[in-house]
């Protein structure tokens, strides 16, 4: 029985490295077809900086985008699951001085063990843990493949 993957859309919604990976794939698209229309040249290869620079940068986005994918997908489809005890959750507060805005960043650690040998792991969250139902001393369910154990998912964040 093949097991439960997260869907795209979850793994954009809750996966901080897959958000950005996407953004670098896609984000370089954007001027660089702008600068092509407003030149009037759509189809022209004359070089310049943005025939050059863009097009490498959302190349290296979608490899990365892709090395994630496939990441999390092999780990939720070959790995298996094992008990895990957040340890406690931290808030990291980081203040932009030009705007006076405050952005907050939220992990939990977990601490599990697999073959005899004990693992601790900060995983970052998408949001406070209480809008997940994650609380101090809580016992989750995480997911990992066998050859490596450091890389964990917690469960019900991308499955849920």
């Amino acid at each position: 029985m093949e097991q439960p993957t997260p869907t795209f859309r979850r793994l954009f919604s809750y996966d901080k490295n897959f958000q950005y990976a996407v953004l670098l794939a896609v984000g370089p698209i954007i001027p660089f077809v702008y600068s092509r229309i407003m030149s009037g040249d759509l189809f022209s290869l004359q070089l310049n900086w943005q025939t050059i620079f863009l097009p490498i940068l959302s190349i290296l986005g979608i490899l990365w985008l892709a090395y994630q994918y496939r990441i999390i997908m092999t780990t939720f489809r070959d790995g298996i699951t094992v008990k895990g005890k957040i340890i406690h959750t931290e808030r990291k507060a980081t203040k932009n001085y030009k705007s006076g805005r405050t952005h907050a960043t939220y992990y939990a650690i977990v601490s599990y063990s697999f073959n005899n040998e004990a693992f601790e792991r900060r995983l970052k969250l998408p949001g406070p843990p209480e809008k997940y139902g994650l609380a101090k001393d809580m016992i989750v369910d995480l997911i990992l493949r066998e050859e490596k154990p450091k890389t964990v998912y917690i469960k019900q964040l991308y499955l849920d």
